[in-house]
């Protein structure tokens, strides 16, 4: 199967990125290493969504996956994280902010 026809179904894919399965995961995470090194940018926003998973195994998962990445695509990762913290950053008003 050609790399890119992953694609496609990447949502589905990271969703199920911290399950406990050692044959689901030994298949899984090295699939979407492959597909970060060809394709980073794919997984870019999806991941950064997911470092702020409250489920402690995603985030964990998707740690492992971003430090993968950032191996070959360290600007981008870097700068992914900033545009995505920022974004949140501006999504939020003052008055929600003194609430927390």
């Amino acid at each position: 199967v050609e790399l890119e026809a992953w694609l496609g179904v990447l949502p589905q894919l990271l969703a199920r990125i911290h399950i406990r399965s050692p044959s689901v995961r030994s298949v899984l995470h090295p699939l979407l290493t492959k597909l970060g090194e060809k394709h980073p940018q794919a997984l870019m926003y999806p991941l950064s969504v997911l470092l702020k998973s409250p489920v402690h195994a995603r985030k964990t998962a998707a740690e492992s996956l971003m430090n993968s990445l950032k191996a070959h695509s360290s600007s981008l990762v870097e700068e992914a994280l900033m545009v995505s913290s920022e974004l949140i950053r501006v999504a939020i008003l003052w008055r929600e902010t003194w609430h927390e």
